[in-house]
Parts: structure tokens; C-alpha cells; sequence
């Protein structure tokens, strides 16, 4: 059913972000058989499909994968916009697996800014935390700094928590200390 297959893509997802893209692998397999589902479940497997094998280094199958995703998008929607976010840091994750920093940080750098203040969603936080990773990684954390001080202005709410966390985490223990 389609919300077995949805509930497929969110575990996927979660089991990416617990450090097993195998886990995701499986469970994103019975969708593959080509049973017809909504765009927007797709959408979703082929994001979760993306973020497991980013994780491997798998640029190639990544890219691909956001191609697929772009034909499957209405430009419009607003979860169009956050799966596409997602699916450029899954983009970015391969490259820098691969050892790729400075390509992980042009795919990144390629997104349309993300909104800052109280409009800068968990998306786009995590965006500019992966870029401030990224700069660090690179070389320039005083770029890192700046690209990130304009979302340290703002008290985190709750849907931005955690991807705020995570940037302050990484300003501290990379740029500061």
C-alpha cells in the first residue's frame, strides 16, 4: 500500500541518519519491483535511495537518482523544495565520502541561499552547517564563521532544534576551539 511504502522511505531515512545505509538499502528494495506510486512517495524513496548510497560514495548512482527526482518535482510546492535540499546534501555527502571536499562544497554552494532568521528552516540550517563543515575541512574557518552568524542571531524553535544544535556544535568544536 502507499502508506506501507511511505513508512518504507521515512525508516529509510532514519536508518541513514542512525549510520546504517544498509538498513535503508532493505527496506527501500520491495519498493523498487515497480509497483505504481504517488510522485510524492517516489519522491521520497528516491531521496532515502540517494542518502543511503551517498554514504557509500556513490556519486554516480547519486546523481542520477537527483536527476530522476527533478522530473518527478512541481517547482511550486514547498516539499519539492525541502526534498531537492535534501537530495543536494545527499549530493554533497558522496562527493565528500569520495574525498571530494571541494566538489561536496560547490554542490552545495550551488543552492539558492537558504532563508535566514526566523524563516530558515531545518533544511536550510543543515545546509549551512554541512558548508561550514565543509569550509573547515577546507581550510577557511573564518568563512565558516561568517556564513553561519547570521543563524546564531536566532533562538531555535522547535522543528530547527537539532539542526541548530548541530551548527553550534560544529562552530564550536571547529572554528572557536
Amino acid at each position: 500500500t502507499v502508506d506501507a511504502a511511505a513508512l518504507r522511505c521515512e525508516l529509510a531515512r532514519a536508518a541513514v541518519r542512525c549510520g546504517d545505509p544498509e538498513a535503508a538499502e532493505s527496506l527501500l528494495e520491495p519498493l523498487a519491483g515497480g509497483a505504481a506510486l504517488p510522485d510524492a512517495v517516489r519522491a521520497d524513496a528516491l531521496v532515502a535511495w540517494a542518502a543511503a548510497r551517498a554514504e557509500h560514495g556513490d556519486v554516480v548512482g547519486v546523481d542520477a537518482a537527483a536527476r530522476e527526482l527533478e522530473d518527478l518535482l512541481d517547482r511550486d510546492q514547498p516539499a519539492a523544495r525541502a526534498r531537492r535540499i535534501e537530495m543536494q546534501r545527499g549530493r554533497a555527502t558522496a562527493r565528500k565520502v569520495r574525498g571530494d571536499v571541494a566538489g561536496a562544497h560547490d554542490v552545495l554552494e550551488a543552492l539558492e541561499p537558504p532563508a535566514h532568521g526566523a524563516d530558515a528552516g531545518r533544511e536550510a540550517i543543515l545546509v549551512v552547517a554541512d558548508r561550514v563543515e565543509l569550509l573547515c575541512d577546507l581550510g577557511r574557518p573564518a568563512e565558516a564563521r561568517d556564513l553561519a552568524a547570521p543563524l546564531l542571531e536566532v533562538s531555535p524553535q522547535v522543528t530547527t532544534s537539532w539542526a541548530s544544535g548541530r551548527l553550534r556544535r560544529l562552530l564550536a568544536g571547529r572554528v572557536y576551539l
